[in-house]
């Protein structure tokens, strides 16, 4: 059943209107959380056998889901990016 919700999730990711429904629901704002801070945490605890490869590859979906939706953007995820600090400037 995972799979085939992740299949589904990276269809609907690549029509251009996506993103803004996702965003409509808050949905994108955990995308990005899950994505951001998941990060380090999923992977340092992958490296001490703590947690099973599954867990990474549902990681690289998430941020392949997230690949999608800004690749097939219409703009609004930029600005909602910006509203919302979710990508910081270096």
């Amino acid at each position: 059943v995972e799979g085939s919700v992740v299949h589904i999730m990276k269809a609907l990711a690549s029509h251009p209107s996506a993103a803004q429904s996702l965003i409509e629901d808050d949905s994108l704002q955990l995308l990005f959380q899950m994505v951001a801070k998941g990060s380090l945490i999923v992977f340092l605890r992958y490296k001490e056998g703590r947690i099973p490869l599954h867990s990474i590859q549902l990681h690289r979906h998430a941020m392949q889901i997230l690949g999608l939706l800004l690749g097939n953007d219409n703009g609004s995820t930029a600005k909602y990016i910006r509203k919302h600090h979710l990508i910081l400037p270096l």
